[in-house]
């Protein structure tokens, strides 16, 4: 699958750009590959950014995932990564994790995770009632 989508706008003096374009490859098997590029104006500078994401769907009950980002912004370089799992406890609860970090050019990193449990209704899937909580830590 191939997506590709941008805007540009223009007033008498700034001119913004926002466009992205992703690929993606979904193995019958399971896997699934995605990749992307975005490109955006921040005033009169761009900043670019290149993602990737692996979802390594081949166990019925547990989906884990990694992705991995490259940012460049006013000549400084940034890197972010990240991991997930998605757990499927019988066919109404499901646990959704997921941690990453952000960092680059000397500066500090950023932290973040989050907790999500999912309880699907007692008639799933003929009708999709669920409750959510979801829990988000950020340092």
């Amino acid at each position: 699958t191939v997506a590709i989508s941008g805007q540009m706008s223009k007033d008498k003096h700034d001119l913004s750009i926002h466009s992205q374009s992703a690929v993606a490859f979904a193995d019958p098997r399971g896997p699934t590959y995605s990749a992307g590029l975005d490109v955006q104006s921040s005033g009169k500078e761009m900043m670019y950014t290149i993602h990737s994401h692996a979802k390594l769907g081949n166990m019925k009950h547990n989906v884990p995932g990694c992705g991995l980002s490259v940012m460049s912004f006013q000549r400084k370089h940034y890197i972010g990564m990240k991991v997930e799992d998605t757990l499927l406890v019988g066919k109404r609860l499901k646990l959704a994790m997921n941690a990453g970090r952000m960092g680059g050019d000397g500066l500090g990193a950023a932290y973040g995770g989050s907790l999500e449990a999912t309880i699907r209704g007692r008639d799933y899937p003929v009708r999709t009632d669920k409750l959510s909580v979801t829990m988000t830590a950020l340092s």
